[in-house]
């Protein structure tokens, strides 16, 4: 309340009706400070570089300023300090970026790295076929509380109507670029 420029950014998101457009990914940016990822990060990391077209798809993050300044709905923090924003790829460098891909891009010898010299899931099709989406994504950190000792469903309970269940590869892909970006 003793804040003017949230005051007044409230004020606008409930003229608007409560609808809350997405930002840039440059004012994303700004706001979420380390936890994020996009197209910098791909581009100096790993070598990746996207189309005119591409680039154009996702400028906008998806996200307003009330959301990412909002309080989380699981661990109390600012959704801005304990989500991860990343940009999700469906092929990297015309390849499906799989866990499997994934895997390759990151061997035992380095950090990041998966924990098994040879995965038990190689050929599953959730680590052998599925992809991203080529969107922005933004995930929770860490595991939400109380979720643990849970069933599948129960857990899928526990999320609001705005939170998604995240992939496999969505989770690794998000720690994977987390450590590269943080260190832990």
């Amino acid at each position: 309340r003793s804040d003017p420029s949230y005051a007044k950014r409230v004020a606008e998101f409930m003229l608007r009706g409560g609808i809350d457009g997405s930002v840039h990914h440059k004012l994303a940016r700004a706001i979420l400070g380390k936890n994020i990822w996009g197209v910098e990060e791909w581009s100096a990391l790993y070598g990746l570089n996207l189309s005119n077209k591409q680039l154009r798809k996702i400028s906008e993050f998806p996200c307003g300023e009330v959301i990412l300044n909002s309080m989380c709905p699981f661990c109390g923090k600012i959704v801005r300090e304990c989500h991860f924003a990343h940009l999700g790829l469906e092929k990297f460098k015309g390849v499906p970026l799989t866990m499997m891909k994934l895997y390759e891009l990151h061997p035992r010898t380095g950090q990041p790295k998966f924990y098994s010299d040879e995965p038990w899931y190689r050929n599953e099709e959730f680590a052998a076929k599925t992809t991203l989406q080529f969107r922005w994504y933004l995930t929770h950190l860490e595991i939400i509380p109380n979720s643990t000792d849970k069933t599948f469903q129960q857990q899928t309970q526990m999320l609001t109507e705005d939170y998604e269940v995240p992939s496999a590869i969505e989770e690794t892909l998000k720690s994977f670029l987390y450590y590269r970006k943080n260190g832990t």
